[in-house]
């Protein structure tokens, strides 16, 4: 995976954990930068296909209010490895040159916290899901019951024009 790649999956999502569009981070960025960035931008930024400056990462680690190596993690230790130009990194070598030991249970806290709020989420859309699954049920099993009144009347009606 490319280093652009890395900090851009990073980077989008710590902007969707925080709930932020790519414009809203666009313009947040202009405090910093001196001027906004087009959600195009951030889209391609996202994407890595762009090279980030010290001052874009320091300017989106201020915006998103997390530390600049945050946006280096590796989501699979065991699988990634990061192109540089001219080179590849072993994804323990990377570990090891980047990020020193609080960098490690910083980034942890991180995806601990983010996962925790994704869980919650997920947990309240099941619980909505549910509840309207148990309406639909319910309505189901009520024109089951009409439906089954409505026969009844129906064949009693019959038994007695037969007799």
């Amino acid at each position: 995976m490319k280093i652009e790649e890395v900090i851009g999956a990073n980077l989008q999502w710590i902007r969707e954990d925080q709930g932020m569009t790519q414009a809203q981070l666009g313009e947040a960025v202009a405090r910093h930068l001196g001027k906004p960035w087009s959600r195009q931008a951030v889209s391609a930024a996202e994407k890595g296909r762009r090279a980030f400056s010290a001052a874009d990462l320091l300017a989106l680690a201020l915006v998103l209010d997390v530390t600049i190596p945050s946006f280096f993690l590796l989501r699979d230790w065991n699988r990634d490895d990061v192109e540089l130009p001219g080179t590849v990194v072993l994804a323990d070598a990377y570990m090891k040159r980047v990020f020193h030991r609080s960098d490690i249970k910083a980034g942890a806290d991180l995806l601990t916290r983010s996962s925790a709020r994704r869980l919650r989420d997920a947990h309240e859309q099941v619980m909505t899901d549910t509840s309207q699954l148990i309406d639909a049920l319910s309505a189901v099993g009520s024109s089951i019951t009409h439906l089954d009144n409505v026969l009844d009347t129906v064949e009693g009606q019959d038994s007695e024009s037969q007799a």
